[in-house]
């Protein structure tokens, strides 16, 4: 397995991804998954997105025996289909192009995205080409925001300080709004993981399906429909 995909599997079983950004949540609009500042993700571009990542990466966590609740591949989805929503327009706000790496890395994608239904190829490489987006991004802010600061030779340290310092303020002033459905919500400038449900679970099934860390052993008792692995 690539280290790529070894990473890929890994952020799946963890929903680590939410760590990309920051924002505020709340109740998006009916139908609507994520309003980031105006810019909608819908449950449908959710919905298809998680159904072609599971398939990408099911051959790898039944190498590894590993099951994952659908519903955690689905904040995977949400938080970086967030993260990406932020870094486009950041990218709009400082007049920048994500580069020629990004571009490669969308590629690459585009021939994996083959494999999937037409209608959701888009929105899997706009996924899974977020971590080379917000990168990207992240660098071509700090130059051009220390280049309108008057610093004609920055050092790499001082660009990735800069444009980490903008893109971590940016929901300051640009709300993100999360339907609760997802189970994520802000806590010292990350999404993360959270019970945002407004029922009270009171089973052992009930609980563990809101827990807030994924588990294997409750993912294995869902239905095939309900799970990746």
């Amino acid at each position: 397995m690539s280290s790529f995909r070894r990473h890929l599997v890994a952020a799946v079983a963890a929903v680590s991804a939410g760590a990309l950004l920051s924002g505020c949540t709340g109740g998006a609009s009916p139908g609507v998954a994520v309003d980031v500042d105006g810019d909608t993700i819908t449950v449908a571009q959710v919905d298809r997105a998680t159904s072609a990542v599971c398939t990408s990466v099911e051959p790898d966590l039944r190498g590894s025996e590993t099951t994952v609740a659908l519903g955690n591949v689905r904040q995977f989805v949400v938080s970086l289909l967030t993260a990406s929503a932020q870094a486009r327009q950041l990218a709009a706000e400082y007049d920048v192009e994500p580069g020629a790496a990004y571009a490669r890395q969308v590629d690459q994608l585009r021939l994996t995205a083959q494999a999937f239904p037409q209608d959701a190829r888009h929105d899997y490489v706009e996924v899974m080409s977020t971590e080379a987006l917000v990168n990207a991004v992240v660098d071509a802010i700090g130059r051009e925001s220390l280049s309108r600061d008057g610093v004609t030779d920055p050092s790499v340290e001082e660009v990735a300080q800069r444009g980490q310092d903008l893109f971590e303020s940016w929901p300051d002033q640009h709300p993100v709004d999360i339907d609760p459905r997802y189970g994520l919500e802000v806590v010292d400038g990350q999404v993360v993981p959270a019970d945002t449900n407004l029922s009270v679970a009171v089973g052992d099934t009930a609980k563990d399906a809101m827990a807030t860390e994924p588990d294997p052993v409750y993912a294995r008792t869902l239905p095939t429909g309900q799970r990746c692995n």
